[in-house]
């Protein structure tokens, strides 16, 4: 990070890239642990359905399914969209620039 400091675009770039690349292995593992994180509670869904035999109860674990993948998702893409414009907007614009762009980045966030 040191490296960044300095006026030599191509150790930028190079930084830059190192970094991207480490924020999305974390990614991709969050992902994998976030798909695990489902299918047990998918599990707990069947079992509760076996179990139970209740109609209600299934469909609340449904819903809660649902939700909980939908927020997963959600923040994925948060997180993605955040790394992606965020790290190289903050290195190579102006900052009235970097001020416009991060509250039409705020506004796509709250719209979606």
């Amino acid at each position: 990070m040191v490296a960044m400091t300095t006026n030599n675009t191509f150790t930028k770039m190079i930084m830059l890239f190192m970094f991207t690349t480490m924020i999305m292995m974390l990614m991709l593992t969050t992902m994998v642990m976030m798909f695990m994180l489902t299918t047990m509670i998918m599990m707990l869904m069947l079992t509760t359905m076996i179990m139970m035999f209740m109609l209600t109860t299934m469909i609340m674990m449904l819903m809660l399914t649902a939700i909980i993948t939908m927020l997963m998702l959600t923040t994925m893409v948060m997180m993605f969209m955040l790394t992606a414009i965020i790290i190289p907007i903050h290195f190579y614009t102006s900052y009235r620039t970097r001020v416009i762009l991060f509250y039409v980045l705020i506004g796509n966030m709250l719209v979606y």
